[in-house]
């Protein structure tokens, strides 16, 4: 067997990058129909290529070269969602739960004709676990592992791409306002989390962890539900009263009512003494009432 030139074969392709070395074992392993088991690793493909006849080389080569330029998009298309977590889960959960129909839809062709019916609506799972994985890691790992085991041509994927980015933009403008979802108080993640769940079947999807999973799920989950606009209106105020009634009920815990009647100038030096305090009216009388009480006993 002639000596293999390794520089010239391997300077071609790009073994340094998880996600070329990925597609380039997926190739192989797809063209040589079992007699051979490529791992996706530089190592595992080095050895291919040298244990094949040489005269083949040129050939595997062109081919996964072929599949480079015509099937992998570029890691830049991928950077909106890279550095925002909260546009990555929204772009994950409409891969997740879009059918057939609504993926030609946002990509704007027919290169899920193939796809029978009954499979289209799993097509994104359906896709990762061709890939020889039931779950690779973060909802961006997710999404990348499915735009580069999809077998869709490259201008595809990149409208695709383009109208998802397009449609994350218009729901972000038109965001709900959130500003009393506080993602440092944990009690109130889990019970917006826990809100959501009971009345919104797409929660199913997301098994939070914590606290901050819980808040990344809500968002998401407000962001990609849409129904018509009036019944979300009156949902997000339902759920916020609902929590302003349980925070109240939280804050009047160990509290009673006092029904009573005070004079109006015991009334107006009670009010002097809470502005100099600078507290409320309560906070001073109950406060009076305890100097007293030590006094006292």
């Amino acid at each position: 067997m002639a000596a293999l030139n390794r520089g010239s074969v391997f300077n071609r392709l790009t073994l340094s990058c998880a996600r070329h070395c990925r597609g380039y074992a997926s190739v192989i392993n797809n063209d040589e129909s079992g007699s051979f088991k490529v791992a996706p690793t530089r190592e595992s493909i080095e050895n291919y290529f040298f244990e094949i006849d040489p005269a083949l080389v040129p050939e595997k080569i062109e081919s996964l070269l072929l599949w480079e330029n015509s099937r992998l998009l570029p890691g830049d298309e991928f950077l909106w969602l890279r550095n925002n977590s909260r546009a990555c889960v929204f772009v994950w959960l409409l891969l997740k739960t879009s059918s057939n129909g609504q993926l030609n839809q946002l990509s704007g062709n027919t290169w899920l004709t193939s796809i029978k019916p009954e499979e289209a609506d799993g097509f994104f799972d359906s896709v990762l676990s061709e890939g020889g994985v039931d779950v690779v890691g973060t909802h961006y790992d997710e999404i990348v592992f499915f735009f580069d085991s999809w077998n869709g041509l490259i201008q595809h994927k990149a409208k695709l791409m383009l109208s998802m980015h397009s449609t994350w933009s218009e729901v972000y403008e038109n965001r709900e306002n959130l500003s009393w979802f506080n993602q440092q108080d944990t009690e109130q993640c889990q019970w917006v989390w826990m809100y959501l769940r009971q009345n919104l079947n797409v929660c199913s999807h997301f098994y939070p962890e914590n606290s901050d999973d819980e808040y990344r799920y809500a968002c998401a989950v407000l962001d990609f539900w849409n129904p018509v606009k009036s019944e979300k209106v009156l949902f997000m105020m339902r759920l916020k009263k609902a929590w302003g009634q349980k925070l109240y009920r939280r804050n009047q815990a160990g509290k009673k009512p006092l029904n009573t009647y005070i004079s109006q100038d015991a009334k107006k030096k009670l009010k002097s003494l809470s502005k100099k305090r600078e507290e409320n009216m309560k906070a001073t009388l109950e406060a009076i009432i305890m100097e007293a009480y030590r006094r006292e006993f």
